[in-house]
Formats: C-alpha cells, sequence, structure tokens
C-alpha cells in the first residue's frame, strides 16, 4: 500500500522536491549521485550495481542502471504514477 495513511509511507517524490529546492538555493542546475544510499534514498529502489541518478533543478530524475538491475527499478517505477519507464 503507497499512501500517506500507510505507517510505513514514504514521499519520495517530497525527496526530489526537497534536493531541487536545495539545488534552487545555492544556484546548482544538476546533481548526480551514485551512492548506494543516495540511490535508494532519492529512487525507493535497491542498486547494487553501478548505477547513477541525475537530478535536474526542476523536472523528473533520471536513472540510470546496469542491465541486471534493470528489471528490478522498472517494477519499483512501474507503482509511480507520476513516473515514465
Amino acid at each position: 500500500m503507497n499512501t500517506k495513511n500507510d505507517p510505513y509511507f514514504i514521499d519520495f517524490p517530497a525527496r526530489i522536491k526537497s534536493i531541487q529546492a536545495a539545488m534552487t538555493k545555492e544556484n546548482i542546475d544538476l546533481y548526480l549521485g551514485s551512492r548506494l544510499r543516495t540511490l535508494s534514498w532519492t529512487l525507493d529502489a535497491f542498486c547494487p550495481w553501478r548505477s547513477f541518478v541525475v537530478i535536474p533543478a526542476e523536472g523528473l530524475p533520471t536513472a540510470f542502471t546496469f542491465v541486471i538491475d534493470a528489471a528490478r527499478v522498472a517494477d519499483v517505477f512501474e507503482t509511480a504514477p507520476e513516473v515514465e519507464v
């Protein structure tokens, strides 16, 4: 269940918006995250291989991942209505 009524709900889009607000404040155009913790925190996906996330100052982030993790990441994103796979 992915609703705000769920006690385990994490608002990942709000996390991205928070990063983007900090980027705007610091005049940063692009954030490139490659650490495992950063990927999990921003994408709600576990990517143990070489992956990275690109977060623009505005708009949706883009994840780049190794072929082995592509299916796992796609499964996560299929449940997010605001994300295109």
